[in-house]
């Protein structure tokens, strides 16, 4: 299952939560503020994107150029919530909780398959 919700208002609200909360513990979480700048440039364009889909005198190009806000944005967040927030021991369960990110529990699942291989 993906964390990252798929439709249009949801997804804008998780991404909005996600970097104002990331925004405002960069330095607790040990992060750069140039690591979250190309980020917060795409959620920019991609609100302003999906602010002109959702105007009811919208076409066709609106809503493609939305799409392509939307996928942008969301290829630059998986790298980023990997390399800055999920395996970051100064980023807690709670910090992740607040920002709508899995739990990892740092314990590896077995595999189906058992000693199989062994």
């Amino acid at each position: 299952m993906d964390y990252i919700p798929h439709a249009g208002g949801a997804f804008l609200d998780w991404a909005n939560t996600l970097i104002t909360y990331t925004a405002g513990h960069l330095s607790a979480f040990k992060i750069e503020q140039a690591a979250l700048t190309p980020i917060q440039t795409l959620f920019t364009a991609y609100q302003e994107k999906f602010t002109a889909a959702e105007n009811p005198n919208r076409g066709k190009v609106d809503v493609l150029a939305k799409d392509e806000a939307r996928d942008a944005l969301k290829a630059a967040i998986r790298p980023f919530v990997k390399a800055y927030l999920a395996y970051n021991p100064a980023v807690s369960n709670t910090d992740k909780e607040s920002m709508g990110l899995p739990l990892h529990d740092g314990t590896r699942t077995p595999s189906p398959l058992g000693n199989f291989f062994e």
